[in-house]
């Protein structure tokens, strides 16, 4: 039987002001939120795993000690997750695979389902670019953080 695969499913590059992070535990849903002209909600759910997660974190804060390095402190936004109003959820991707970079005025993520078999390139099959301003980042870290634990917390087994 022949097997062909789709193109990746990219979407436009989204900016997102405010994040929301729950679990289970054995996966983290993260809702990165953006508004529209419309006054609805748009948000782009990602997935992935605990054991990941803290990859991302690493990744994550690495590029927010650098940021600070060059450009100073990161003053944290204030706002929240929006609650109220209608939202329009994306469908959500699955992410084993991360990058990050960032601009003075910017943070960019990268966000990927790559699938890597045995004796083959790996092969990107859905991808997510977030961009946010500097402040939505520490609030986003802080989440991912609280959501590994709870996971951890949650495992009937050590």
């Amino acid at each position: 039987m022949f097997f062909q695969r789709k193109p990746a499913l990219t979407r436009p590059v989204t900016f997102f002001s405010s994040s929301h992070v729950a679990n289970t535990s054995s996966e983290l849903m993260i809702d990165l939120f953006s508004g529209r002209a419309d006054g609805k909600h748009l948000v782009q759910r990602l997935f992935l795993n605990p054991s990941f997660a803290a990859k991302v974190i690493a990744v994550v804060e690495k590029n927010v000690g650098a940021y600070e390095a060059r450009f100073g402190h990161i003053r944290v936004a204030r706002g929240a997750a929006p609650t109220e109003g209608e939202h329009v959820v994306e469908p959500a991707v699955y992410c084993n695979h991360v990058e990050s970079t960032f601009t003075e005025s910017e943070f960019f993520l990268d966000c990927r389902t790559v699938l890597v078999m045995k004796g083959k390139t790996p092969e990107t099959l859905a991808r997510l670019m977030a961009v946010a301003t500097p402040g939505a980042i520490p609030p986003l870290v802080a989440g991912i953080k609280a959501a590994i634990t709870s996971a951890a917390a949650q495992r009937p087994f050590p």
